[in-house]
């Protein structure tokens, strides 16, 4: 069997060519309910550890779950480890939503750029503003998944 090896992919024009590094996915079937008006992390099994295979890579992180509010605002970040921090800075959420004890889709994309080449891990997050109770994975899976793109 032949191999091709190169250091760089380069489209006609010389620009370079975009590629997948790496892929991790997380699921979890189980629902997760809080009360806490802090981001806390929905489930372990969504909790995605890549090293980035250079300071240039960018990370592109998809969620989707059900979820269910029971008075006031459901909120969803991403937590990673880097800085000890959520994407979106500490006071917003990547996405939020309203109305009680319906169902809602909730999916969100987000490109990070780590710039570092030490394990990243990635947490979903939940939070709701006034205490009430955020159900997330309401009757349906929730999932998560990060990929590295060089």
């Amino acid at each position: 069997m032949s191999s091709i090896r190169v250091n760089n992919l380069l489209d006609t024009s010389g620009s370079p060519i975009m590629r997948v590094g790496q892929v991790k996915f997380g699921e979890s079937n189980a629902q997760h309910s809080t009360t806490s008006s802090s981001f806390v992390d929905i489930n372990s099994a969504l909790h995605l550890t890549l090293t980035p295979a250079s300071t240039s890579s960018k990370m592109l992180l998809l969620f989707s779950t059900t979820s269910q509010v029971n008075g006031s605002r459901g909120r969803y970040t991403i937590h990673f480890s880097g800085t000890n921090s959520t994407l979106d800075g500490d006071a917003n959420a990547l996405t939020a939503y309203e109305g009680s004890n319906i169902n809602h889709a909730v999916a969100f994309q987000y490109v990070h750029s780590p710039n570092t080449t030490s394990a990243v891990t990635y947490k979903p997050q939940v939070q709701n503003q006034n205490g009430n109770t955020v159900f997330t994975g309401a009757a349906n899976k929730t999932m998560f998944t990060v990929i590295e793109i060089l």
